[in-house]
């Protein structure tokens, strides 16, 4: 029996029931230009969402998941859809936030919540302020030392911490209206 994969298997509150504007919508979940789905229709939709829930799904709708993804007439969508697929399956998932499921999400969101609060906590807040007398210091002091280049690993690790915190907040966002929408395999 064939696995059907349709917009409505999301998380996504906000899909619209128009094939262009889900199209558009899942283009830019996915990081894909939307000149490459401007002209597309079900095969492609279908294939979108089979790589969104592809590392969900069991060995038998994964195969079907990717039969979906090769029927796509656009070879470049294709080559992008396979890669991602992959890509978040078996080497990181957190390369594709669409990827991760709601539990998944919400997990990683309160990790960078306590590593910023820990941050915070201990004085190091990657603020105007800080890096201006850091500035200071390395104009009065004429090369960098190792306190200097202790502090800029540590600005580095909080302002990478907040970045992935905005990212997983806004990909939970793009789920919520008032609560998680669950699908039968994104949960």
């Amino acid at each position: 029996m064939q696995q059907e994969f349709s917009a409505e298997d999301l998380p996504y509150v906000t899909l619209s029931k128009n094939t262009p504007e889900q199209l558009r919508l899942l283009a830019d979940i996915l990081g894909i230009p939307t000149a490459l789905v401007a002209k597309g229709g079900e095969a492609e939709l279908t294939a979108m969402v089979a790589t969104i829930l592809y590392r969900h799904l069991d060995q038998v709708d994964r195969r079907q998941a990717m039969e979906a993804i090769r029927n796509v007439p656009n070879r470049a969508l294709e080559g992008r859809l396979v890669t991602l697929a992959l890509d978040t399956t078996f080497i990181n998932p957190q390369w594709g936030m669409w990827s991760l499921s709601n539990k998944e999400l919400l997990q990683d969101e309160q990790f960078h919540k306590r590593l910023d609060n820990i941050a915070g906590n201990l004085g190091f807040a990657a603020s105007g302020l800080g890096i201006w007398e850091l500035i200071q210091k390395l104009k009065k002091r004429g090369k960098p030392g190792p306190q200097i280049g202790a502090t800029l690993v540590i600005w580095g690790a909080v302002f990478i911490n907040s970045s992935e915190l905005q990212q997983t907040q806004s990909e939970l966002k793009q789920r919520t209206e008032s609560s998680l929408r669950s699908s039968r395999h994104y949960n």
